[in-house]
């Protein structure tokens, strides 16, 4: 199997330096590749599966589609929490939030376990130049060695030009260096901007556009709201292409290993700040350095956890023990077709106040999905309009009476204590299983499965009690305090 090696022995000493390339395919292909082999991890936030090469037709995202061809596509791959600081906590330690301590936004004052070892650490003692564009948004910062770090930063990343300048002056700074660069498109976020110095090139009107399938809210505000979403994947994936250019023209497009995710889904209620497929399921592109005889599509359950020790293992750098994700390398080379049997997401803060706290926790198989709502029957969901998204707003009215549309948006308010999906005939989560009869030994087995991955990975939550007693404290106090 080829893989990217990084080894260099000075006067006895093993020490990690720059990557060369050792061996061959399994395919028998030699792989010719020149070192440095550069690291560049891209994150866009609040996208979720709103590109056409994931089947969104509502526009076209040319050069995010060019990656995903060029690359590996990861047609079922999640965030492990819907929330942008414990999305990427997970990213860059590859543990689950409820185990590093972001359990909720880091300006809000969540914070991580100082100790947990990262991408950029482990990088920048493998010799990497390491950089950090737009946002990092974890705690502690000083835990996280960049050499250039731009995470102050989040919203010029809109200006998709300058972005592109910035990697140039990083790229170029050091020439002769292997670099890792943490790379953070502020789009699609809120406030959803329709056009910034002229991305996008051809603007998105409401009358283009349909309710979201997870939603059906179809009133014109919120038409309108979907609108300049598509506007800021638009002027995202225009970034993309600029920065696809920038990297051929500086010569280090085919020896970088590229990764790109969503953080979570988008900024509408049923997505961003809940645990339904459109809330943790996002794109996920690779895309290895020329040479390299990789899969090129994949259906298999993978997550954002797994994205440090796949770079890891790529590179030959040995693993933290620490990590809770696996490497995808087995897959990517056509060694094993299966990562795992269950995938796991959760949810527990996302602001600091009492009615961003709902804790959840889901596992699925390949066809179904349970979400156990902790706090069922103890108290309901207060954190409906996220973002100021009106959608809950729009479902009490007449029209909705007697729809699905109503229904689900009750259950995001008040849901039962468990929820049970066959997602290969309800993609969109309209109807509840959980009392099918004919299902109560899958939603026997995915409960247990559920249970022993807490138990296993320290959930605190596993307890009752302290999941209630994290609320009783946040209303003492009226905000949360790490």
């Amino acid at each position: 199997m080829t893989k990217l090696k990084s080894t260099l022995i000075i006067g006895g000493i093993l020490l990690l330096s720059l990557p060369v390339l050792m061996s061959c395919s399994s395919a028998g292909n030699q792989g010719e590749i020149k070192p440095p082999i550069n690291v560049l991890v891209i994150t866009a936030d609040d996208l979720g599966l709103q590109l056409s090469s994931y089947g969104d037709s509502t526009i076209s995202t040319p050069n995010l589609d060019r990656l995903a061809v060029s690359g590996i596509k990861f047609n079922n791959a999640y965030v492990t929490q819907a929330s942008c600081s414990s999305s990427r906590s997970s990213i860059l330690t590859g543990t689950y939030p409820h185990f590093n301590g972001q359990i909720g936004l880091a300006h809000r004052g969540f914070s991580m376990n100082r100790t947990l070892p990262n991408i950029a650490s482990s990088l920048k003692q493998a010799g990497y130049k390491t950089g950090v564009i737009g946002k990092l948004h974890v705690e502690p910062k000083e835990q996280f060695p960049f050499d250039l770090d731009r995470s102050d930063q989040v919203h010029e990343t809109r200006d998709v030009e300058l972005v592109s300048e910035w990697v140039d002056e990083f790229i170029t700074s050091s020439p002769d260096s292997s670099f890792f660069l943490y790379l953070n498109y502020f789009d699609p976020h809120t406030p959803l901007i329709r056009n910034i110095k002229g991305h996008p090139e051809q603007e998105v009107i409401s009358e283009e556009v349909q309710a979201f399938a997870f939603q059906g809210v179809y009133d014109p505000g919120e038409l309108e709201r979907i609108a300049d979403y598509y506007n800021c994947v638009k002027r995202l994936d225009e970034g993309i292409g600029l920065l696809m250019r920038k990297l051929e023209e500086l010569d280090v497009l085919d020896n970088t290993l590229i990764v790109f995710v969503g953080d979570h889904g988008p900024p509408f209620s049923r997505g961003k700040a809940a645990s339904y497929e459109y809330s943790v399921r996002i794109p996920f592109l690779v895309k290895y350095p020329e040479g390299m005889e990789t899969i090129k599509e994949s259906d298999e359950l993978v997550s954002t956890i797994d994205i440090y020790p796949t770079i890891l293992d790529a590179l030959g750098i040995e693993t933290p023990m620490e990590v809770q994700g696996q490497s995808l390398e087995p897959l990517v080379y056509g060694e094993s077709n299966k990562v795992r049997n269950y995938l796991f997401t959760e949810y527990n803060f996302h602001t600091h106040f009492i009615d961003n706290y709902y804790p959840r926790r889901t596992v699925r198989d390949q066809r179904y999905k349970l979400i156990y709502n902790l706090p069922s029957g103890d108290f309901d969901n207060e954190d409906l309009y996220i973002d100021k998204d009106s959608a809950y707003y729009y479902s009490r009215g007449d029209k909705y009476e007697g729809t699905w549309v109503r229904e689900v948006f009750d259950r995001l308010a008040s849901p039962s204590k468990l929820e049970l999906y066959d997602l290969d005939n309800d993609p969109f989560e309209k109807v509840n299983l959980i009392e099918k009869e004919s299902l109560q030994s899958k939603k026997e087995e995915l409960f247990e499965a559920l249970q022993e991955w807490m138990e296993d990975t320290n959930d605190p939550f596993i307890d009752h009690q302290v999941m209630l007693g994290k609320r009783d404290s946040v209303r003492q106090f009226g905000k949360f305090y790490n």
